[in-house]
């Protein structure tokens, strides 16, 4: 109990210094990238809504960045550490979220070959849908192209991707869809979370998640481990149900990886190239039915055999058995056992029931080496 009075009684600056070298450990690739983390993620507990959530939440959500090898750095829009009110245990916990650019970013790692593309449509854009054996989106122009000044409400949101030697599949989220999966989700969409003030860039994350279950990955590679763990996590943010706290109060999401053409930073620029896609997929109904869909027959096999990592999202106990594993080098049924013993003997309950905010502490005490493990080891 001492220990755990003191580890929360730490800044989150001196709590991510005194573990860094752990992190470090978890990055792939040479010093030039891994000293450009370790900057962005001191930032990060710089930032005054930052530095007032707990440590451990902090360490937590930094931790996730480390583990899909992405920089916490506003810049790139490849992750975002937001702060969240725990209206149960009256703390503001910091949670990591994976912006859209991330989600493209790990996508590309895992298939190089992968082109990838997510934007809205607007009322005032000037665009073609044809629908047929194949389908057909072109957009002729943006809406300042054709002379508006504002782009109206938005219409829907795409995503479109190519592999080689294949056709490209476009996968395509109406506006008022993606409006009921923000209200939907246990967030919401009240001021604060991305739903209410991004949703756009929220609703392209959607289709490019939606899109992903039609690309070629290789299951044994870290970058794929990576990407199926970020779709894991984004699946869980989504779900959160604490408290996001207001504009201006948490830490700024910026413009969670806006297009040029659909901000403020640019008027134009002449006539932009028609874009052309074809066999496109259409998006999920709100029960998660596919109305239609126009697929190579081997893709949509693929589909039904592989079901979406999405659907099995990771919980707090199988984040403290993943990291059980790695640091003890056990097997994960061995770590599985053992965070099965803890629950019931720390906490008296089920790993399904273990709480975020008792998982991240132990979790911590496990990278500074102050958890006797080998208790819930024997058996």
């Amino acid at each position: 109990m001492a220990k755990d009075t003191q580890l929360s009684a730490r800044k989150p600056v001196e709590l991510v210094k005194s573990r860094m070298t752990r992190m470090l450990a978890a990055i792939p690739g040479g010093e030039s990238g891994k000293e450009r983390f370790q900057q962005a993620a001191i930032g990060v507990c710089m930032n005054p809504s930052i530095a007032n959530c707990t440590p451990e939440s902090v360490f937590s959500a930094i931790y996730a960045c480390a583990r899909l090898n992405l920089i916490p750095d506003p810049v790139l829009h490849h992750v975002a550490i937001v702060p969240f009110r725990n209206t149960r245990g009256g703390t503001t916990e910091a949670t990591m979220i994976v912006e859209y650019r991330g989600l493209v970013e790990l996508a590309k790692r895992a298939n190089p070959n992968l082109t990838i593309k997510a934007a809205t449509v607007y009322e005032n854009d000037v665009y073609r849908l044809i629908e047929g054996t194949t389908d057909e989106l072109v957009v002729q122009k943006r809406w300042w192209e054709a002379g508006h000044k504002e782009p109206g409400d938005a219409l829907f949101h795409y995503c479109v991707s190519r592999q080689p030697e294949t056709e490209p599949i476009l996968v395509i989220l109406p506006a008022i869809e993606a409006r009921k999966i923000g209200n939907a989700s246990k967030a919401g969409s009240r001021p604060g979370t991305p739903w209410h003030d991004h949703p756009d860039r929220m609703g392209e994350k959607t289709a490019i998640r939606r899109s992903e279950r039609f690309w070629q990955m290789d299951p044994e590679k870290d970058e794929t481990k990576r990407f199926r763990l970020a779709l894991e996590h984004d699946e869980r943010s989504d779900e959160m149900p604490d408290v996001p706290l207001a504009e201006g109060d948490g830490a700024d999401l910026g413009d969670m990886g806006q297009h040029p053409e659909q901000g403020q930073r640019t008027t134009g620029g002449g006539q932009r190239k028609k874009k052309k896609v074809t066999n496109r997929a259409k998006a999920k109904d709100a029960d998660g039915e596919t109305a239609e869909e126009a697929l190579p027959k081997e893709q949509a096999e693929a589909r039904e055999e592989s079901p979406s990592p999405t659907d099995s999202p990771m919980t707090p106990a199988e984040y403290l058995i993943d990291v059980w594993a790695r640091e003890r080098d056990v097997s994960l049924e061995d770590a599985a056992k053992a965070v099965e013993r803890l629950c019931q003997n720390r906490w008296g309950c089920a790993p399904g029931m273990a709480q975020q905010a008792d998982v991240d502490l132990v979790v911590g005490q496990i990278m500074d080496g102050e958890f006797r493990c080998e208790l819930y080891e024997k058996g």
